[in-house]
């Protein structure tokens, strides 16, 4: 396990059994998102005062190189295949594209204003964007590396999370204190309040037939509250 200390420029790797602190690792500046690439070998971690990606190597827990991008970087994805590494730049209006066989931006893509996160489709055509700055979702077709359209994803979009079947986008709506769940192809919302501040989400399909179409969302609040939601699929 891997987390992120903004405080001291750190990232701590955890043992998930033994709860055990096996390493503290000196990153960048504001160390922020953080990502494990398939199999595990290396790590990403978006430090946000120094704009720019860390790359660990988990075998040695060092970094082996860092990759400049846009201004603030907050948000990291990587695409299922783990060949993309998707950074949201908070400061820049951008989102940075890393190949990861090279550990060279290939591309930055204009999005909305202020985006923090980012999620893949399961078969990864598509690329989400939270813009906490502009209320919405950027689309981006992963092939071409350009933004097709925009969502309207609330007053203060931050995390996002996308349902196996691509169907749903749900995000959490920082300053409204709830969660919406977003059709990717009807562009209709459901609400549902949460508590204060949420921040990240996350889901597993619900287990009742009664509600098969339903989500259960675990939703992370950035201050000192946490909530857990039943959030119907928009239609």
């Amino acid at each position: 396990m891997y987390v992120t200390n903004q405080q001291d420029n750190t990232l701590s790797v955890i043992d998930a059994r033994s709860y055990k602190v096996l390493a503290t690792v000196k990153a960048g500046k504001a160390p922020e998102g953080v990502a494990v690439a398939p199999g595990g070998r290396h790590v990403y971690i978006a430090n946000n005062g120094s704009a720019q990606v860390s790359v660990l190597d988990a075998r040695t827990n060092k970094i082996t190189t860092t990759v400049p991008v846009g201004k603030g970087p907050t948000g990291v994805g990587l695409s299922p295949d783990g060949r993309s590494l998707y950074v949201a730049n908070g400061g820049s209006n951008t989102v940075s594209v890393i190949d990861t066989g090279t550990n060279r931006v290939a591309t930055r893509i204009p999005v909305g204003k202020s985006p923090v996160s980012v999620a893949f489709s399961r078969d990864g055509s598509t690329a989400y964007v939270a813009n906490s700055g502009s209320g919405s979702l950027s689309v981006i077709n992963t092939r071409t590396r350009k933004v097709t359209g925009n969502l309207a994803a609330g007053r203060s979009p931050v995390g996002v999370a996308v349902t196996p079947d691509g169907k749903s986008a749900y995000v959490a709506d920082e300053v409204a204190a709830r969660v919406l769940a977003v059709g990717t192809r009807t562009r209709k919302a459901t609400a549902v309040p949460v508590g204060e501040g949420p921040g990240l989400v996350q889901f597993g399909m619900a287990t009742s037939t009664r509600a098969a179409a339903t989500v259960r969302a675990a939703v992370s609040a950035l201050g000192s509250r946490s909530s857990q939601a039943l959030i119907p699929a928009p239609s």
